[in-house]
């Protein structure tokens, strides 16, 4: 039985984001354009992501992205094995059936960087296996079998940078 690293860069591949929303200062329904800029709010118990929209004018608006709930440890520490007891490859896609002839019981998915917002897990997951459909991925993350940050957590969960995705193969 074996553990696999993996390093992953996610980038979005698509077109700009654009919305049709109505512009209070414009007083009618135009353009926005997702500035790729992100910013933060707090209140004493939640952290609030926002992405930051501007309009042809530079009227700004702001969708909110995630909500966190703030704690007093300011660092969550994980015990990880060394760097050098796992198996390194950078790939893109992982063949499932392979992984799984050779033995490896354990993938960790290091997320190294992101480009773009709104980078589903089931949704990259499922880009990035081609072997198991997106049910088959959400599934296993109801089942537990794939975790963020050692932690559970839901389908729709947004990835965010230095997250830490296991999946458990058997």
């Amino acid at each position: 039985m074996q553990d696999f690293q993996l390093y992953w860069n996610i980038v979005r591949d698509e077109a700009e984001e654009i919305l049709y929303k109505h512009c209070k200062n414009c007083g009618k329904t135009v353009v926005f354009k997702d500035t790729l800029i992100r910013r933060h709010n707090a209140n004493g118990k939640n952290i609030y992501r926002y992405a930051i929209y501007k309009c042809e004018k530079d009227h700004t608006w702001n969708q909110k992205l995630s909500v966190y709930k703030t704690y007093t440890d300011h660092v969550k520490v994980y015990d990880t094995k060394e760097e050098k007891d796992l198996p390194k490859i950078e790939e893109m896609n992982l063949e499932w059936n392979k992984l799984m002839d050779k033995g490896i019981c354990t993938i960790s998915i290091t997320i190294q960087n992101i480009i773009g917002n709104k980078h589903r897990i089931d949704k990259t997951l499922a880009e990035r296996i081609p072997d198991l459909s997106r049910s088959q991925i959400v599934q296993r993350i109801r089942d537990h079998s794939i975790l963020v940050n050692r932690e559970t957590c839901k389908p729709s969960q947004t990835l965010m940078k230095d997250d830490i995705i296991t999946i458990k193969l058997k």
